[in-house]
């Protein structure tokens, strides 16, 4: 019994000992409970209104959710097959995975505890993982000062302004940025590890995580490592002999390159691919800047050097004087907080700028920076003066914004270092403020106020002076609100400045100041619904994700899918739900298909980060292998009153194109209708002919993109598809060459069309009765009314009028085909404000009765900027007598207006060569198919599969004899190879280029930084046994 007794209490006294730290209020499991605390409270408003997520507007609700449940099916394809999918056909049309998606955290470690949560959860894990990455980015710094030095009690009150520092509110919705803050502070700790001790190791880690996080980062911390590094060396050069100073210079050159090193299996492949992107491709600043030295214009090499912040510069001789304003945003992110992620507090830009940024750094912070800056001078500390000339002159200086943008712009993401600086500056002088009168916290605080006021006037001048800004009346509260902090943190500190009780005051008016510029950014910046906004609303996600994943559990063909809910802000549904899809919002989509998609004219603009190939266009859907189209119902569903006053749904057939049969269950009611094409092409198909592209030298127009009006050239473009191989011309010579005698070369492509051309009539435009919305069950009501609008209208009631176009004279009713017709009706969604782009469609029949109905009608909201999406295509079986539109705005246009006709049973003939003429027996594993053909002589065939450098073709003839092929970039993106004659089998393998190399870099650096670690160690021992 004593025994048992003994033992009980030893086991007690055990545990009472192991968790002493709970009866310590000041430990650090406190203190990491209250980053926690402070972190919920800092995303408190978007956490209670938008269910425990935190989708900020812009980015992160449109890309950065999407991208996370790619990454989440990706590693898990990894797990349960054992091959990483390095192509990933969810990525757009098809992208390389490691180029593509390492920027936004494909290979973070805080990726992976989202592997270990249900699918449905991963919205509120991300949410708990971007509290975990400031936490971590707090635990981080307070380490870095403590090894400087610092108290602990210190140490985590700026840790705290660290974790949450302007920039970080700043970033919000840039989710890849929140690594960069956590990561930072590790770099820079590990660099005092190599100038102190000599040890490599945490630099090491310190560059290899931020660059598998974001390689994007690792040039600008890099840039900075190096001067810091420097810095600090010859700072403390005085500390060491000359030996070690050597030692530490070769140690800290040996931890750079090891930690860039380790990153390499990721980041080599993913940069070197990223020179190919528009917005590095098109600066041209880099450039100009070269040519001024080399022509020894050295007037005009100083003043872009020193005042231009453009990057659109074609010559050395326009430096852009629009953009001189950006010198101001410097004063005006730092005295004022974040309240947006798109514009600087006080300073309201109407567009994204990319100069912008956030050094805020809290209002306590910022009046004992002045108490600091007291104490260098009175202990004559130079360095730290020069440290901080360096840094304000940065700040003021473009160059320093491009070149810590790899020269693409002049981004304006690199300032986190400041507050880094400014940070630790304070906290090492903070525990010494004993030597500081509390009249210099006055001093401080005035002159803090002084400049804040002045930068209100600045930036007043600059709104009123520039036509890109809105009022500055619209923030003033940003003003008054500073203003009035400043004032009463200045008499606290100063009143409390020696005594014990200030450590509290500090903290406290910090972790306020940090939950109101959570809440503020939230509101101001603004949270997309996830109820009804992202990924198409949260409601909406479960039931589609079960429709995608019974059509892929009973269909193992490659295929691509076509949804009603992938419009402008919902771009990565095919990422979020796990299918092929066709459009996109990704600053790294595969640039190889830039030619194709301004071929079709997908993207938003010329070529940007976004597009989407949702205008139903048949021959365009049939080339990329669409299969499956989803529609919800609720997008042509209208509600009518019935004499009770009950609403009725009356839901419409959708426009779908034709070929495309129902096969889902009508009685299901889940509110979606699946089609499924009964002439899909499966992954590609050949040719015996071969076009030219003949490019120009700029590299973007050419054949089939003669210029920017080259939306015109869309139908002949889709038509062409499956004509014939569209190639460089390089690659059409030498196949010519090669196979003289096998192709039918053409070099100069007609610009005529199969499509009819029909020269329809426009009727007139009409106002809807008493300011209703069209009648879709009484599609004649505002035309019978004749409430016709004077076209001298400057300003209409938004979707309240009628533009109505009819057949020809002569015609009661369009053009039909024998198997209906597919219409391409070419209406400019762009109003002439600029500012609506869509227009609803309506296709009017008769029904038996000869009462006019609507047969189908479409939604243009899928348009936008890029006037190619203007060209819609339209669907019947019925006869159509007349053409509505319904513009979803105030204004309207009549000219520029084509519209084209094709009897679909063309467009079958069409498809059924491409089909006759396609591949057999096509399996399809990660990174890998496998098919076969049998043709009479060699042909090109051109894939489904998005072109990159990675594709591998090898081609086995009956005798076994196995030869690799030449992969092309065929229809401007897609990946090509001459199919010999014969019955020939294949396999078609998937790469990422140059991942090998970056493999070995990782396993050199790993080998270099393990024995450098190993052999100091060993040392160590030797001299203390000695």
């Amino acid at each position: 019994m004593a025994e048992t007794l003994s033992k009980n209490y030893q086991f007690k006294m055990a545990l009472s000992k192991k968790f002493a730290f709970l009866k310590d209020r000041h430990s650090l499991f406190y203190y990491v409970l209250l980053l926690i605390g402070v972190g919920l409270a800092f995303f408190a408003y978007a956490l209670c209104t938008q269910r425990f997520t935190t989708p900020f507007s812009g980015d992160f609700a449109q890309q950065a959710y999407q991208a996370y449940y790619d990454f989440y099916d990706d590693w898990w394809t990894f797990f349960k097959t054992g091959q990483f999918p390095f192509y990933d056909s969810n990525t757009f049309l098809g992208a390389d995975n490691v180029h593509a998606n390492t920027y936004y955290g494909l290979f973070s470690p805080f990726t992976i505890p989202l592997l270990f949560v249900p699918r449905d959860f991963i919205p509120h894990m991300m949410a708990l993982i971007s509290i975990a990455r400031l936490v971590v980015g707090a635990l981080f710094f307070r380490i870095y000062l403590k090894y400087f030095g610092v108290s602990e009690s210190t140490s985590r009150i700026f840790s705290f302004a660290y974790a949450f520092t302007g920039w970080m509110a700043y970033y919000l919705w840039f989710n890849p940025f929140y690594e960069v803050m956590t990561f930072f502070p590790l770099i820079l700790f590990g660099i005092e590890k190599v100038i102190k001790e000599k040890k490599i190791l945490f630099v090491s880690l310190g560059f290899f995580l931020l660059g598998i996080s974001n390689y994007f980062f690792l040039l600008t911390m890099g840039v900075f490592g190096v001067f810091y590094a420097g810095f600090r060396y010859f700072q403390t050069i005085k500390e060491r002999n000359a030996k070690d100073n050597v030692l530490v210079f070769i140690y800290g050159f040996l931890g750079f390159l090891f930690g860039i090193g380790l990153s390499m299996f990721c980041v080599f492949p993913a940069v070197l691919s990223s020179f190919s992107i528009n917005r590095a491709s098109d600066s041209k600043y880099l450039t100009v800047i070269i040519d001024c030295l080399k022509d020894g214009d050295y007037a005009q090499f100083f003043k872009i050097f020193f005042t231009c912040w453009s990057p659109n510069i074609t010559n050395y001789g326009s430096a852009y004087e629009d953009y001189y304003f950006s010198f101001a945003f410097p004063l005006a992110s730092y005295f004022y907080p974040p309240i947006s992620d798109r514009f600087t507090n006080i300073m309201h830009y109407r567009y994204f700028e990319n100069t912008g940024s956030s050094i805020f750094i809290y209002t306590p912070c910022i009046i004992l920076l002045g108490c600091s800056i007291y104490r260098s001078f009175k202990n004559k500390k130079v360095s730290h003066f020069i440290a901080i000339i360096i840094l304000i002159a940065c700040l003021f200086i473009p160059f320093f914004y491009f070149l810590c943008g790899a020269f693409v712009t002049a981004y304006g993401r690199w300032e986190l270092v400041v507050p880094v600086c400014a940070l630790t500056y304070i906290a090492i002088n903070f525990d010494h403020r004993d030597e500081v009168p509390s009249a210099v916290v006055v001093i401080s605080g005035a002159t803090a106020f002084t400049f804040m006021v002045a930068t209100y006037f600045l930036a007043t001048h600059i709104v009123t002076d520039y036509k890109y800004f809105d009022e500055i009346g619209d923030v003033i509260f940003v003003v008054i609100y500073e203003l009035t902090l400043t004032i009463l943190e200045t008499g606290l500190f100063a009143s409390f400045w020696k005594k014990k009780n200030l450590l509290t005051i500090v903290h406290s008016f910090l972790i306020g100041e940090i939950v109101v510029v959570g809440t503020l950014v939230a509101n101001i910046h603004s949270l997309q619904s996830i109820k009804t906004s992202v990924g198409g609303g949260y409601n909406s996600i479960p039931t589609e994700n079960e429709i995608i994943k019974n059509i892929n559990d009973n269909d193992d063909s490659y295929f691509r899918i076509q949804s009603s809910r992938a419009y402008e802000g919902n771009n990565n549904i095919g990422m979020l739900e796990n299918f092929n899809g066709v459009s996109t919002f990704h600053s790294f989509y595969n640039n190889n298909l830039d030619d194709f998609l301004r071929f079709s004219q997908i993207m938003m603009n010329d070529t940007s980060w976004s597009g989407t190939a949702f205008s139903k266009r048949t021959n365009l859907d049939e080339f990329l292998g669409v299969k499956y189209y989803i529609a919800k119902e609720s997008d042509t569903t209208f509600y009518y009153s019935d004499s009770n006053g009950k609403r009725n749904p009356i839901v419409f057939d959708p426009n779908i194109p034709l070929g495309y049969e129902r096969i889902d269950d009508e009685n299901d009611n889940d509110g979606y209708r699946v089609y499924k094409n009964k002439y899909q092409i499966n992954l590609g198909t050949s040719y015996d002919t071969i076009y030219y592209k003949n490019e120009c030298s700029d590299s973007i127009y050419n054949s089939f993109y003669p210029s920017y009006s080259g939306s015109r050239y869309v139908i002949r473009n889709e038509e062409a598809y499956f004509k014939g191989a569209i190639l460089n011309n390089e690659d059409a010579i030498e196949i010519e060459g090669n196979y003289n005698e096998d192709f039918n070369v053409i070099k100069n492509v007609s610009t005529a069309t199969e499509a009819i051309k029909y020269k329809q009539r426009f009727v007139n435009i009409y106002a809807n009765e008493d300011g209703k919305y069209f009648d879709p069950l009484d599609p004649d009501r505002d035309i019978k009314t004749a409430n016709i609008v004077n076209p001298n209208n400057t300003t209409l009631p938004v979707n309240r009028f009628q533009l109505v176009f009819e057949p020809k004279e002569g015609d009661s009713y369009y053009p039909l085909g024998e198997m209906g017709s597919y219409y391409m009706f070419d209406y400019p969604v762009r109003q002439s404000s600029g500012t609506n782009y869509a227009a609803t469609i309506y296709l009017i029949g008769e029904d038996e009765n000869g009462k006019s109905k609507v047969i189908t009608f479409d939604n243009g909201r899928n348009s936008s900027r890029s006037s190619g999406k203007s060209m819609h295509g339209l669907y019947s079986k019925e006869k159509v007598k007349r053409i509505i539109v319904c513009v979803d705005g105030d204004d309207y246009r009549t000219e520029y207006i084509d519209f084209y006709y094709e009897p679909f049973e063309q467009c079958v003939a069409r498809y059924q060569k491409a089909i006759d003429n396609g591949l057999t027996n096509v399996k399809y594993n990660v990174n890998q198919f496998t098919f076969e053909t049998n043709y009479s002589t060699n042909r090109f065939v051109v894939t489904q599969l998005a072109y990159t450098g990675g594709w591998k073709v090898y081609a086995t003839d009956e005798l076994g004899n196995k030869q690799q092929l030449k992969v092309y970039n065929a229809q401007g993106g897609f990946a090509g190879f001459v199919a010999p004659k014969g019955n020939m089998s294949y396999f078609m393998c998937y790469q990422t280029p140059n991942i090998d190399k970056g493999l070995l870099m990782s396993v050199i650096s790993l080998l270099g930084l393990g024995i450098i670690i190993v052999t100091k160690e060993t040392v160590v021992k030797k001299k203390r046994v000695k």
